[in-house]
């Protein structure tokens, strides 16, 4: 096999979501929740790209700003790190304004919850497919596309790191892509 000259990489820009209400109702949620965050990060980083970190979203305020931030960077997929229950508003503003693939990461810490000890706090923690629905359905009456969701568990879950390596993947063509410089040798018909 030939070796590569040039590494493949990409710029893979990761936000997470949320709604910024929950933080004094919940103290300790939000330090939770950015630990997730973090490892999150880590994963999609082990793919051999350059992970762009845009932070917490959580207010429609926060969204505009981070749309703004997303497109100065120049990014080559984007991924919505759903770590917890987000309203559209927190995701529209994005969703309208970039012009790369976008996919939803509805992670859980927990494989299960434990009934006997659940509590709102621990909901909250483990809420991240919850706005999956609204949140392609804003993307599609906005005429945009998500286009994956990736379900799983944040920790030892092979079948969600696969899905996060495949967009990965792709993020490193789409990369190659934009500076690539293509050419024809020869003729294409016969006629010519």
């Amino acid at each position: 096999m030939i070796e590569r000259k040039k590494q493949r990489t990409a710029r893979v820009g990761v936000f997470a979501v949320a709604h910024a209400v929950y933080w004094g109702q919940f103290p300790g949620l939000y330090g939770k929740i950015t630990g997730y965050h973090r490892d999150f990060l880590e994963l999609v980083g082990k793919n051999g790209v350059e992970v762009i970190d845009f932070g917490m979203v959580d207010s429609s305020e926060k969204s505009f700003e981070t749309a703004r931030k997303i497109a100065a960077e120049n990014v080559d997929l984007l991924i919505c790190n759903m770590v917890t229950y987000a309203t559209s508003s927190v995701f529209a503003p994005i969703i309208r304004n970039v012009n790369v693939p976008v996919i939803l990461a509805a992670l859980q810490p927990l494989s299960r919850l434990d009934y006997t000890k659940a509590s709102t706090f621990m909901q909250l923690e483990n809420d991240n497919i919850c706005s999956v629905p609204e949140f392609t359905g804003v993307a599609i009456r906005m005429g945009r596309k998500v286009r994956d969701v990736i379900i799983g568990t944040l920790y030892d879950d092979s079948e969600a790191a696969a899905g996060l390596s495949e967009w990965c993947e792709i993020a490193k063509v789409l990369h190659d892509l934009k500076g690539a410089r293509i050419g024809l040798m020869g003729h294409a018909l016969e006629a010519m």
